[in-house]
């Protein structure tokens, strides 16, 4: 039925945001009950949204971490003396 397609439609844009199975359950609880008031649903979305722009940053420092782990890994192959430099220079930098 259209209901069951409109239902799971949004069961897809809840899992493509990385909700978790117990706040789908609340969200699809609230449609069903219409309990959240629009300024609720407002507040959610906010904080919905910090929560994935702090993992973005994490993923950042991380992706961050692993490039500067390759390009030292390479320059070992390639440029022995400057991998050295490089790794002196990631040290001092990430002791202050």
């Amino acid at each position: 039925s259209e209901e069951a397609v409109e239902r799971l439609r949004l069961i897809k844009n809840f899992q493509s945001i990385g909700c978790s199975l117990a706040e789908l359950k609340v969200a699809l609880q609230d449609c069903d009950t219409n309990m959240s008031t629009t300024l609720q649903i407002i507040d959610w979305i906010r904080g919905k949204k910090k929560e994935i722009e702090s993992k973005k940053e994490e993923y950042d420092h991380m992706l961050d971490t692993l490039n500067k782990m390759l390009e030292y890994k390479t320059l070992l192959i390639d440029d022995p003396q400057k991998a050295q430099e490089m790794q002196r220079t990631w040290y001092a930098s990430s002791s202050n």
